[in-house]
């Protein structure tokens, strides 16, 4: 790196080049994408700047200007790595080799908020690659997909898709690959139709050419599908099987993005969050070691809220994040906002501060920066970022700031729906407007709070995860109905005792809180709710939540 190729002979840049080449490859699977891009600079330098390395040294130029264009998409330098792309985009002799930077310049696209360009250049890629995708999905075009997957399906049993031979046909592979990024546009403009026609597209792609590391996360999609159908048989039956298949054939490629759709958006449906911390923070491991790093960051984000959420010990979240951050700091995926946003919701609750209510480090920063930015695709980021705050800001007893983003969050209604974090948004929405009407005594936030209940009931009441959630919200209502305290208190009883069951140890603290709470609002004595508040701190220290736990004492000492 660095060496000057002015006085050297053709051979002698070339291999300069293939040095730069492995140098900075080996650099992009250890996430260091300065230095990768350092050397993939000085390769293309030492190749020289004209056209004749393209004639010349074709794969070698090519493969140096993919290095580049990645590792300036991975540092959120978005122009540069469309003009990169573009340039590979001219020069490149067949289009599958053009796939890679057709890749790079969707996630450049998207990285930019021009979401709706990213959505229409993925569907024309995948028409030019000879797929038959419409140009305009509509819901009777999906609907003719949807009869053509289930005709497929009935065919194929658990064995026969799990004995699929090997995808050999280099073109159905790209058409797969770029329809993962066509989804997950789809999703962000809420194309819903578009999504689903592109996952059953997708899967009969898998049946009939066969078996990629993708084909198991086209599975853990086609999954999901049903979510929303109630058809939880289905649901677990494709997403064990997506994770099955890839076990069975031992994809690495593939692995990350199989685990976050299988269980993030559709197992999390029918088990206990708790169970998925394990396997998520494998994936993300496995997606670092196998070079799957897109994919690996997207996966860290549903980890960090999935063990924040299940009752991970905090300070093992936050050495755990920290030491994810080494690997991850240089990535400007906003996917990595969601561990940061997790990262500083931990240290608030942990630490002793004079003002804990004050979110530090990145996060209000990188949100001013969103809206600043007027981004598109930040809005599921932004809504993430927003409801960390709504947590932090309702347990610190600032419930009207909270209000401030729940409005903004119900107004907007910015979340992917088929994931069980939305089932916590909408019970913390519920929670802060229970609070405001205790504290206000307006009718209009107990009519909300009450919509909020509704809407987590009917969504969410088969889902194993809500059970506690859904006690807890019924008991709050009982308090605004002014309920005999007998009832009441048995409301509380019931939601501490199934938080304590599913191990959701910050709901069982957080329910015992809220009783001692609401024995004081109905007027009870407050030595009476001294059990249940001296319960809550000493879970919340066993969570770690050592700044709530003496946040919560010096409140109750005040109140006697």
């Amino acid at each position: 790196q660095g060496l000057r190729t002015t006085s050297l002979t053709d051979s002698q840049r070339v291999h300069v080049a293939e040095i730069n080449l492995a140098a900075g490859i080996a650099s992009k699977s250890k996430a260091s994408f300065r230095s990768a891009q350092d050397y993939a600079s000085h390769g293309l330098a030492a190749l020289g700047t004209s056209s004749l390395p393209w004639e010349s040294q074709y794969d070698l130029t090519l493969n140096l200007c993919n290095l580049s264009a990645e590792s300036e998409c991975c540092l959120g330098n978005f122009t540069r790595a469309l003009n990169m792309a573009d340039k590979i985009v001219r020069n490149g002799r067949d289009i599958l080799d053009k796939v890679p930077a057709y890749k790079v310049s969707l996630n450049a696209l998207g990285g930019l908020g021009l979401i709706s360009m990213a959505l229409q250049r993925s569907i024309s890629v995948v028409r030019a690659l000879g797929d038959t995708f419409p140009k305009k999905p509509t819901i009777s075009t999906c609907l003719r997909q949807v009869w053509r997957s289930r005709k497929l399906m009935k065919r194929f049993s658990d064995e026969k898709i799990l004995a699929l031979p090997i995808m050999e046909d280099k073109r159905a592979l790209a058409i797969v690959q770029i329809h993962q990024s066509l989804q997950l546009f789809a999703i962000m403009s809420n194309q819903d139709w578009c999504f689903a026609h592109s996952v059953l597209t997708c899967l009969q792609n898998s049946f009939k050419h066969g078996c990629s590391y993708i084909t198991p996360s086209v599975i853990a999609a086609y999954a999901t599908l049903h979510v929303d159908l109630k058809d939880w048989t289905t649901v677990n039956r494709y997403s064990r099987l997506a994770m099955r298949l890839r076990e069975s054939r031992g994809f690495r490629r593939g692995h990350c993005r199989t685990v976050l759709i299988a269980l993030y958006m559709g197992l999390h449906h029918t088990q206990n969050i708790k169970s998925s911390v394990v396997p998520l923070r494998d994936a993300v491991l496995d997606g670092l070691a196998s070079g799957d790093i897109d994919e690996a960051f997207m996966t860290v984000g549903v980890y960090a809220t999935t063990s924040f959420l299940s009752g991970t010990n905090l300070s093992d979240i936050v050495q755990d994040l920290k030491s994810l951050h080494d690997r991850f700091h240089e990535h400007k995926n906003d996917s990595v906002l969601m561990y940061k946003g997790t990262l500083t919701m931990a240290l608030n609750l942990m630490s002793i501060k004079v003002n804990p209510t004050v979110l530090t480090s990145f996060v209000m920063e990188e949100e001013s920066a969103f809206v600043d930015a007027k981004a598109s695709s930040d809005r599921y980021q932004i809504a993430y970022l927003r409801f960390n705050k709504v947590i932090i800001l309702f347990h610190f007893g600032e419930s009207d700031k909270a209000l401030e983003h729940v409005m903004s969050l119900i107004k907007t209604d910015a979340m992917c729906k088929t994931n069980s974090y939305y089932l916590f948004m909408r019970f913390y929405y519920g929670m802060v407007l229970f609070q405001q009407y205790r504290e206000t005594g307006l009718g209009k936030y107990l009519l909300m709070a009450r919509r909020q209940s509704i809407r987590v009931v009917r969504k969410f009441q088969h889902n194993p995860n809500a059970k506690p959630l859904l006690l807890l919200l019924q008991a709050e209502n009982a308090v605004a109905s002014c309920r005999a305290v007998q009832n009441v208190l048995q409301l509380f009883h019931m939601a501490v005792a199934a938080a304590s069951s599913g191990g959701f140890l910050p709901i069982e603290a957080l329910a015992n809180e809220r009783a001692a709470g609401a024995l004081h609002f109905m007027g009870e004595s407050p030595a009476v709710a001294t059990a249940y508040i001296d319960t809550a701190m000493q879970l919340y220290h066993s969570w770690g939540a050592y700044n709530k736990e003496r946040y919560l004492e010096e409140l109750w000492e005040n109140l006697e």
